[in-house]
């Protein structure tokens, strides 16, 4: 296996034209943080499982067979009868939508440290978590906390995107919890908010190096329309944001940058093209409406490396 992450999906409403508080019709998708990394690893030809749980009401069957037509490993995933599938929202006054959660109670909110399966982390190429999973409640951290676990037992490289949602939980715990995982995280990617949330310091060159010297090895900091910052391995690196003339959702760049960059790392890609290949894959997503609709294919992506620099990483230092 490729990679393992684990999370709560929802199924996401949207107009198909319009206001939501106008809208005659609604367009149904699925949505995610660790989902939509997990589809557009699967795009590019990866091997991944998602662990969750949903309802066996039918936007749980909905999740499903999205998941299973985009080819992921879900048999990892339990059904509730008791508890329902999460869902939201999603209104676009602008390119910058609004999204409103439904999912307090939700069968993910269930989820345990026991939903997840040794096996499959410790036998992965990679694990991939975000911080939304810790912060829907105590059963769910415990199983974001066992997947940390079971990887650093295993040497298994941690890639993890604090994707901070006020409406979940205070800055104060969130910061917390985010201080307490970075040991244990090889790959940090985060936006400049995140980064300033977690070090407390407003300079972000600062607050890269007080995050690299927390543990991670590569601190990666996604700056939407200013590109990028990372410091991987002690070297500063900067990369501009690729240009976009037809923005249309801005939801789910972060998650594809994420799938582009974990491509990057589990194809052997240098660290400037790896960057520049995850900030076009977050281009492709904000061209689309929906979450994850937009992410490129395998033969999208070859194409665009055809074009580019190819050089390897170096061998990366001993831990």
């Amino acid at each position: 296996m490729d990679v393992f992450t684990l999370g709560e999906a929802m199924v996401c409403f949207s107009p198909t034209t319009g206001l939501l508080d106008a809208a005659a019709h609604l367009g149904c998708s699925v949505g995610g943080a660790e989902l939509n990394t997990a589809i557009g690893l699967s795009r590019l030809g990866h091997h991944v499982q998602w662990t969750s749980r949903v309802s066996t009401d039918p936007l749980g069957s909905r999740l499903l067979a999205v998941l299973e037509a985009e080819g992921l490993t879900t048999n990892r995933i339990r059904r509730s009868p008791d508890l329902p599938t999460g869902l939201m929202l999603k209104d676009r006054p602008t390119t910058e939508a609004r999204v409103l959660y439904y999912r307090r109670g939700s069968a993910a909110s269930a989820l345990t440290a026991e939903d997840v399966d040794e096996d499959a982390v410790s036998s992965a190429r990679f694990v991939h978590l975000t911080g939304i999973t810790p912060a829907l409640g105590p059963g769910p951290a415990a199983a974001a906390e066992r997947a940390l676990a079971i990887a650093g037992a295993a040497a298994v490289p941690v890639s993890f995107d604090p994707n901070f949602r006020p409406q979940l939980w205070n800055e104060r715990q969130a910061a917390a919890l985010y201080r307490r995982l970075l040991p244990s995280v090889d790959h940090l990617l985060c936006n400049e908010a995140e980064a300033r949330l977690i070090t407390g310091h407003q300079d972000l060159d600062r607050a890269v190096s007080a995050l690299a010297d927390s543990g991670p090895r590569h601190v990666i900091v996604k700056r939407s329309a200013d590109g990028v910052t990372a410091l991987c391995d002690g070297e500063q690196v900067r990369v501009p944001a690729w240009h976009v003339s037809d923005l249309v959702d801005s939801v789910g760049a972060g998650d594809a940058f994420n799938a582009g960059w974990l491509h990057s790392r589990l194809t052997g890609l240098g660290v400037r093209t790896g960057l520049r290949l995850a900030a076009f894959a977050a281009a492709q997503v904000v061209r689309h409406a929906g979450d994850y609709e937009g992410f490129p294919s395998a033969t999208h992506i070859a194409d665009w490396l055809a074009e580019h620099d190819r050089q390897p990483d170096p061998a990366p230092p001993q831990r």
